[in-house]
């Protein structure tokens, strides 16, 4: 799914279920008229980006590929509009209770998903190598 956090007078989360989310970073246009999830895309200031933690790789990849394409067009939407420029995205893992199995201690279903958390981490950051910011000092 697809969170896009809105600033002004506050704070908004908004949450696509994956369905909308699937169909907005396949569209090819962002460009909208009115009111709706296009809308507020355009107007946000941060992407959370929800990839299921079960995934397999491949998946994994056509997921940054595709947000990779949506990323592009927003841009394209937003240089029309009053803003311009990239925005922040906050990569997060879902459903990860999957990985806890029976007899486990918590420490070892923390290993499990810092460990998938590290591979899609490198995943990101290998297909978007070019956009991220440095590391703070």
């Amino acid at each position: 799914s697809l969170a896009v956090a809105t600033a002004g007078r506050g704070v908004r989360l908004l949450d696509a279920d994956g369905r909308a989310a699937g169909d907005l970073m396949a569209a090819e246009t962002l460009v909208v008229r009115g009111r709706g999830l296009s809308a507020e895309v355009l107007a946000c200031d941060a992407l959370v980006l929800v990839v299921d933690v079960a995934a397999p790789p491949e998946v994994v990849d056509q997921t940054f590929t595709r947000f990779a394409g949506f990323l592009h067009r927003l841009e394209e939407g937003r240089a029309f509009g009053r803003a311009v420029g990239g925005l922040p995205v906050v990569l997060t893992l879902a459903k990860c209770d999957p990985l806890f199995r029976a007899g486990d201690e918590p420490t070892d279903w923390l290993r499990r998903v810092e460990a998938r958390k590290a591979e899609v981490r490198e995943r990101f950051e290998g297909r978007f190598a070019d956009e991220l910011l440095p590391p703070a000092d």
